[in-house]
């Protein structure tokens, strides 16, 4: 009997490991997490944070995981793996905070980049065929399938809007080749002259309000508009 319970015992043991689980579920729900926040731009708009939502339903999993850890903290066979798996928990339902913004707009960065690096050669076709024009045509229109709206200047800037948006809240890839919007401060989520008189002009880009503007390089600038 004994030598039957030993060659059993382990096997058994082997199968059923709930510490084992509930750490590779937390490895799998902390994973998900940062790949949901790293590409919440990509099924999120700037104007329609559907990330929020995603946000919530990982926090809420992650409640229930803590739930989990707690239940195991009362076995035996599963207690230190629990206090690991839940403390790991809290510390990055705690900090999630600060990392989630800072890995979405590392997304959304990534993708602008790439996304720019792709349509980068149609956009400076057509700039070098406006710039050809001696009196381009301001208002919005279309080569190649590829829209722009023109603003004649001078300076000549044109806007490439991209796709998404709500209403008077839009995107795009702007050229300017004066990059005069550098004169407007920090460029990013602070600007330190958003309401400067003198700059009313650059603010008002393309008939929208101009909120913030990351440069790409080449005159070419990511602007969100309202």
């Amino acid at each position: 009997m004994d030598r039957e319970t030993s060659d059993i015992g382990p096997a058994a043991a082997e199968q059923h490991r709930p510490g084992r689980t509930l750490l590779a579920a937390t490895g799998v729900w902390s994973i998900g997490g940062a790949t949901s926040a790293f590409f919440a731009f990509a099924y999120s708009e700037p104007f329609l944070p559907l990330d929020w939502v995603a946000r919530g339903l990982w926090t809420l999993a992650g409640v229930v995981l803590l739930g989990w850890c707690l239940w195991h903290n009362w076995t035996p066979e599963g207690r230190r793996s629990a206090v690991a798996a839940g403390g790991f928990v809290v510390l990055v339902l705690i900090v999630s905070p600060i990392l989630w913004p800072h890995l979405a707009a590392s997304g959304n960065w990534a993708q602008v980049r790439l996304d720019f690096a792709r349509n980068r050669s149609n956009y400076e076709r057509i700039v070098a065929q406006l710039m050809k024009r001696p009196d381009p045509t301001s208002g919005r229109s279309k080569i190649d399938g590829v829209s722009y709206e023109v603003e004649p200047g001078p300076p000549l800037r044109i806007a490439f809007p991209l796709p998404g948006g709500i209403l008077d809240n839009w995107t795009a890839i702007a050229y300017d080749p004066s990059e005069e919007v550098l004169r407007m401060g920090p460029v990013g989520r602070k600007p330190s002259r958003w309401d400067d008189p003198d700059l009313e002009e650059v603010r008002l880009w393309f008939g929208g309000e101009l909120r913030r503007a990351w440069r790409l390089g080449g005159g070419f600038f990511y602007c969100i508009f309202t």
